[in-house]
């Protein structure tokens, strides 16, 4: 069992023993158990007891078990900024948006073409490449809310609108939609249908541009002060042939005879004469006072 001149013939062999490190435990407990029965424990059975043993540890206890002292560690999954999992039959919508320029994915492209863009669905498939029945399903996988179909489609056509008319006053020279209008309706006066005409789009819409950014003329026109004229007259017209006709229905031949039987021989009161005719009592007062009635 030993070799020859080792200093105890019951030596192991083994690389692990010769390289003074621990020895199998069933061998020291064998060890152990010869020496008990013999007597008091000699220098070598000492010396295996004075040695740093292997704990014994059982099948699927782990390093944990074996040493109890050692320390706990902690679980945990730690996300920082977060993430929206993106179902498998949405990736490829998400790497055509990343091509498109948005590099955080199919959620940012939805968020900045349909809710910031006002893009209609549509549209929306046509520049990802599928069916509007899976943009509505990536809409709802990252829970942008989507518009009743009426009304999604009045924004849609609105945003188209503004997007051909600030792409026609770009090609006139101008920066923005705004500059075009301050220049064209408040500094030269162009009426609305020749801005519609210019820019391509209905009188409604450029009416609404106006309105959205603040444009106004600080003066009438001349066309416009001419235009109102004519209106003022013809309604001042308008109501002469009513009060005439008003007049002539009672049996008067004119108002002056009417406001002086009225007036002076009945002594009727402004409030009831005015009454009868249909007229305001401004007006009535101003009438009388040019004929010379009291």
């Amino acid at each position: 069992m030993g070799t020859a001149g080792s200093r105890w013939p019951w030596a192991p062999r083994s690389a692990s023993a010769r390289r003074g490190g621990r020895l199998p435990v069933a061998l020291t407990c064998a060890l152990i158990r010869i020496h008990s029965l013999e007597g008091p424990l000699s220098r070598p059975a000492a010396a295996l007891l004075g040695r740093e043993l292997a704990t014994a540890v059982g099948p699927r206890t782990g390093r944990a078990w074996a040493n109890r002292h050692r320390a706990t560690r902690r679980h945990q999954l730690i996300v920082t900024g977060g993430f929206t999992p993106i179902p498998p039959h949405l990736w490829a919508l998400d790497r055509r948006a990343r091509a498109l320029g948005f590099a955080a994915g199919l959620g940012a492209y939805l968020d900045a073409r349909y809710s910031h863009a006002s893009c209609s669905l549509p549209q929306l498939a046509t520049e990802l490449g599928t069916s509007v029945w899976m943009v509505c399903a990536a809409m709802d996988t990252h829970c942008i809310p989507r518009l009743p179909g009426p009304e999604a489609k009045g924004r849609a056509r609105k945003a188209t609108s503004d997007r051909h008319a600030t792409a026609r006053a770009a090609a006139l020279g101008f920066g923005d939609i705004r500059a075009y209008l301050r220049n064209r309706y408040a500094g030269r006066a162009w009426p609305l249908p020749e801005l519609a005409c210019e820019l391509g789009i209905g009188r409604r819409v450029v009416a609404r541009l106006l309105r959205q950014h603040g444009v106004t003329r600080p003066r009438a026109t001349a066309a416009q002060a001419a235009a109102a004229a004519r209106r003022r007259a013809a309604q001042l017209e308008r109501h002469a042939a009513r009060r005439r006709a008003r007049v002539a229905a009672l049996g008067f031949a004119d108002l002056a005879d009417y406001l002086r039987v009225r007036r002076v021989e009945q002594g009727w009161p402004l409030a009831r004469i005015g009454a009868e005719l249909g007229v305001g009592r401004c007006w009535l007062r101003a009438q009388l006072d040019t004929i010379g009635y009291p």
